[in-house]
């Protein structure tokens, strides 16, 4: 049985001014480990935010 792969695109836009520190974390990181490293935070918040609930 094959698994079935969906794609979802997630875009943020970040605010040069309010966001500089991070800008410059995510530019540290090669380009082909920024879908990686975001999927990593991603289902780190989501575990903590239900975690509050």
């Amino acid at each position: 049985m094959e698994a079935k792969k969906t794609t979802i695109n997630i875009q943020a836009k970040l605010n040069p001014e309010i966001d500089a520190d991070l800008i410059e974390e995510i530019e540290k990181i090669p380009k082909r480990d920024r879908s990686r490293t975001y999927r990593e935070a991603l289902r780190f918040y989501f575990k903590h935010r239900q975690d509050k609930k």
